[in-house]
């Protein structure tokens, strides 16, 4: 680095102050430095614009390639395939519609017909219940009437025979109808 100590010591050496000399000798350090990055950077656009040309080279035979493999194909045949398919993808979707409606129909159906059983079946359990509040009241009545009518037999036959002693089977038998 001539130019940092050409440039720290400014005095001459015979002892007279030439600053022509200094600024000459910072500018033409200067100047090689300058002209190194101009070198550096000129072989870079260099290298770049090689590597660019031989991607265009390898891209060009790339599609040229690619239209020579394209003219040998029967477009209207593909397109025809095509059409084809998409009208098959279109028929399926067309059919699994009417199947989803199909479906949901029946969905409504069985829906309906659930409400209604159900609505029986509450109707049914309704009708047995209240026959069986209406049984049961009449099994507790009855249950009472027999047992006053056991205790007004009971009572009847003490009152008529006094001297005879039954027991309350057999006062309930002989009122039945059964025989002494």
């Amino acid at each position: 680095m001539r130019a940092t100590a050409a440039h720290t010591d400014v005095r001459p050496r015979h002892g007279r102050c030439c600053e022509s000399q200094v600024l000459e000798e910072v500018t033409m350090s200067d100047t090689a430095t300058t002209n190194l990055i101009l070198f550096v950077i000129a072989g870079a656009t260099l290298m770049q614009s090689l590597l660019l040309i031989s991607i265009a080279l390898w891209a060009r035979a790339r599609l040229a390639e690619l239209r020579a493999h394209a003219d040998g194909l029967d477009v209207p045949r593909l397109v025809g395939r095509a059409h084809a398919a998409l009208d098959d993808l279109h028929a399926i979707s067309q059919t699994a519609s009417r199947a989803g409606l199909a479906v949901e129909r029946t969905a409504n159906g069985v829906h309906a017909v659930m409400d209604v059983a159900g609505h029986e079946v509450r109707r049914a359990t309704m009708g047995v219940r209240t026959a069986f509040d209406v049984i049961t009241a009449v099994a507790r009545r009855a249950t009472a009437a027999r047992a006053g009518l056991r205790a007004g037999v009971s009572e009847l036959l003490r009152s008529s025979r006094p001297r005879e002693t039954r027991t309350m089977d057999e006062a309930i038998t002989v009122s039945e109808g059964g025989h002494d």
